[in-house]
């Protein structure tokens, strides 16, 4: 996982799995917790919880983490998007 005040990526051994840059507004890099949850189904897909702190805890998220013309890039089994 790399984290600066403007990007973020998630990385699993050589698969990027996410990638925003740059974000909608800054965060605290060094303030950033993740958690891994394995299924409950006993499968072997596993769940990331991401939680990260603003630098202006006033700013508004609305609905992406990447600014206008910005970069969110993800990866699941079934398929690679981008939006």
């Amino acid at each position: 996982m790399r984290a600066t005040v403007a990007s973020l990526s998630v990385h699993a051994a050589e698969r990027c799995l996410l990638h925003v840059a740059p974000l909608v507004h800054d965060i605290v890099p060094d303030e950033l917790v993740w958690t891994l949850e394995q299924a409950k189904d006993g499968a072997s897909d596993a769940r990331v919880q991401l939680t990260l702190t603003k630098a202006d805890e006033k700013a508004n998220w609305a609905t992406s983490l990447a600014k206008d013309g910005g970069v969110f890039e993800c990866w699941t089994s079934e398929l690679r998007c981008s939006v």
